[in-house]
């Protein structure tokens, strides 16, 4: 369930009971968390036009067809979209080939990525740190910018946003969920990748059949 719509469930129990939700700016694991390893700026992995078939310049001519034309910008904060999108992997996630960022997008193509942990420049993308998404939004905020996201939203830049931020449904989902024919041969690859030890250790225990 998405991270806005469980804020939502829980505001609506709590109607009537004098209670409020209060976004917090730390957060209270990483408070409590002594052994946490540090995360440090890696290399990306970048996936060629071969390896995607549609460039990021092609699948952001997609999202921009698709954004409501009454904001400004599209706020991304859904890991496997930002990579997506800019056709690239990461190693910030064990087991997974993800980059810790947000991704903000302007309606006439301006792309901003926020991300402690990219090493290097991205073609036609700004790379900032993390710590500069709240300076930027609340440049946009004072500039009177509307900005769409989904449900995926945190409940902090609902609080801080405001009115300004207008919730739609996740566009990016249904561009991602439309795959290529690289994109198809890719996932029966990584399939038949993955069945090989099964069927090798199937073929081990079960020598005669």
């Amino acid at each position: 369930m998405r991270a806005l719509t469980v804020c939502n469930i829980i505001k609506e129990c709590f109607r009537g009971e004098n209670i409020q939700l209060q976004g917090i700016k730390e957060n209270l694991v990483d408070l409590i968390c002594a052994d946490k390893p540090k995360l440090e700026s890696k290399k990306i992995l970048r996936l060629a036009k071969k390896d995607a078939e549609l460039s990021t310049g092609e699948k952001l001519e997609q999202l921009l067809s698709k954004m409501d034309k009454n904001v400004d910008y599209l706020l991304v904060t859904q890991l496997d979209s930002i990579c997506w999108l800019l056709n690239i992997r990461g190693f910030d996630i064990k087991y997974s080939p993800l980059i810790l960022a947000y991704l903000i997008i302007k309606k006439t193509g301006e792309v901003y990525l926020f991300s402690d942990f990219v090493a290097e420049k991205i073609e036609g993308v700004e790379v900032l740190k993390l710590n500069q998404i709240k300076e930027f939004f609340i440049e946009l905020i004072i500039s009177g910018s509307t900005i769409q996201a989904s449900t995926a939203v945190s409940y902090w830049f609902k609080e801080t946003v405001g009115t300004g931020l207008f919730i739609k449904e996740d566009i990016m989902e249904s561009l991602k969920a439309c795959k290529n024919e690289v994109e198809i041969e890719n996932i029966k690859q990584t399939h038949f990748l993955d069945g090989l030890p099964y069927a090798g250790l199937y073929v081990a225990r079960c020598p005669h059949r």
